[in-house]
């Protein structure tokens, strides 16, 4: 017989992924590790996913401060992955700097040229 299937918000505080998410989400968390693919200048893709992941967290929390700063940390580690740039400019774009907006996207794509998340949003 099928189990009905429990509701997210009944899922208990103490499971695995609740655990996991505010680990992440700690203040006090020590910097990332990053790891990159043997023999290869860029680092993995699962570094990105899981800064980028918090990042949008925080911001739907509200914290724009930690938002920007994990964005940041995006750029600064594989600066070719646009994801971060257009964070970045999407932040900017939100609190009104349009031109500072368009400078990020422009940045971004220097580094990548052929880049979808930016050229999308350019």
């Amino acid at each position: 017989e099928q189990q009905p299937r429990v509701p997210s918000a009944a899922v208990p505080r103490s499971t695995l992924s609740y655990r996991v998410r505010d680990a992440l989400l700690d203040a006090m968390e020590q910097p990332y590790t990053i790891w990159s693919e043997p023999g290869s200048d860029r680092p993995l893709r699962a570094n990105l996913d899981l800064l980028v992941f918090r990042g949008r967290t925080l911001a739907r929390q509200g914290d724009q401060k930690g938002a920007l700063a994990t964005y940041r940390r995006c750029v600064a580690i594989d600066p070719r992955d646009g994801r971060g740039w257009l964070a970045l400019a999407r932040l900017s774009e939100r609190d009104g700097r349009v031109d500072e907006a368009i400078d990020l996207l422009k940045r971004g794509l220097k580094h990548e040229p052929a880049n979808a998340h930016v050229l999308q949003a350019y």
